[in-house]
């Protein structure tokens, strides 16, 4: 029965490595440390049982297992070993396809790091819509004194409750144009921005697109995107087309508006894991010189879910087509949000 059960978990695993597309394969997929942790467990789990079964038989004396001959020991003995193998070589695949996203070091990053003293500091945030620590959010946006705020489920109440902080410092707004409210996806800066996005359709889940152009720099691109959480399949497909559709309006950004030399940003939720096939196509379709910089972590988690908190993924990101222009990377911990800030100054 152990043995029965261990070999629909190895056949389940399998089936997530062989079908990576499937909804509930990018679920479980999503949260590999998890997965590795699992594997790891059952490893260990066949290797005691492994061990406890080879001392009871002792194969040095002869036929002493179940059924009486040493065939049956050898067959059951390879079943076990092959358990081992099995979960150890699973354990090895998660481990490398978690590890290899992380601790990326840009080769020229050491020498142009400081190669201009210019520097925005910029704030990104998913601020969790139904969060009411206003006073918490001020503080903190106090604190890091950021030069450009982007947020996601920015909603009435918070732009009702920080308005009169918002509006004396940080004079600038952006928001997405399907609605006339202060919901969604917010920008507040203290540099005049360009909004971008208002002359092509793009469905009611949007995605900010502006330029600003502060100091006497060269003028800078962002996009800031939310797309759909896919916690039903339904939401899983819509989370796809928007990507599909933000990809298409990206790439026809990026031919007819935009030169080379353009510094762009890509920021925001996407709901989706480094680790899911679809990340991976979306990575392809943007460019593979449009690196993601919270590689530079040696891990990340950027959400936590209030109903079970021990469970997190690393679901923002940040992509850009100049990686060196990035500086100081961190994440901040706010109470009341179920994701953390990503902070980051960008070199002129």
């Amino acid at each position: 029965m152990f043995q029965a059960i261990l070999r629909v978990i190895i056949l389940t695993d399998i089936a997530i490595l062989r079908f990576p597309e499937n909804y509930y394969s990018e679920l479980a997929i999503s949260f590999l440390p998890y997965l590795i942790g699992i594997t790891l467990l059952w490893m260990i789990i066949s290797f005691i049982k492994l061990r406890k079964y080879l001392k009871k038989t002792n194969i040095f004396n002869g036929p002493t297992v179940k059924g009486g001959t040493k065939g049956g020991f050898v067959s059951s003995s390879r079943m076990r070993w092959a358990l081992l193998v099995a979960f150890g070589i699973l354990f090895i695949i998660h481990s490398n396809a978690f590890n290899s996203f992380y601790n990326y070091k840009p080769e020229s990053a050491i020498s142009n790091l400081w190669s201009n003293n210019q520097t925005i500091k910029v704030l990104y945030w998913n601020i969790y819509k139904l969060n009411e620590d206003y006073s918490g959010i001020q503080t903190t946006i106090e604190n890091t004194n950021p030069d450009l705020i982007l947020f996601v489920e920015f909603s009435e109440n918070h732009y009702e409750h920080l308005k009169d902080f918002l509006q004396k410092n940080y004079p600038y707004i952006n928001s997405t144009t399907w609605s006339k409210s202060f919901i969604g996806s917010m920008v507040f800066s203290k540099y005049k921005i360009e909004n971008r996005a208002d002359d092509f359709p793009q469905g009611r889940r949007r995605y900010a697109y502006f330029s600003l152009q502060p100091k006497d720099w060269p003028e800078q691109y962002f996009y800031l995107v939310h797309t759909s959480s896919p916690d039903s399949y339904a939401h899983f497909d819509m989370r796809n087309t928007q990507l599909t559709d933000f990809i298409n309006d990206f790439q026809s950004h990026q031919r007819w508006y935009r030169a080379d030399t353009d510094k762009v940003f890509v920021v925001g939720d996407f709901n989706i894991s480094p680790r899911s096939s679809y990340y991976k196509d979306f990575e392809e379709w943007l460019g593979s010189w449009f690196i993601d910089a919270t590689r530079e972590f040696p891990t990340l988690f950027t959400r936590k879910f209030f109903q079970l908190p021990i469970f997190r993924a690393h679901i923002d990101h940040l992509r850009t087509n100049d990686i060196n222009t990035i500086q100081d990377i961190k994440t901040v911990k706010i109470p009341g949000s179920d994701h953390k800030w990503l902070v980051f100054t960008v070199n002129s």
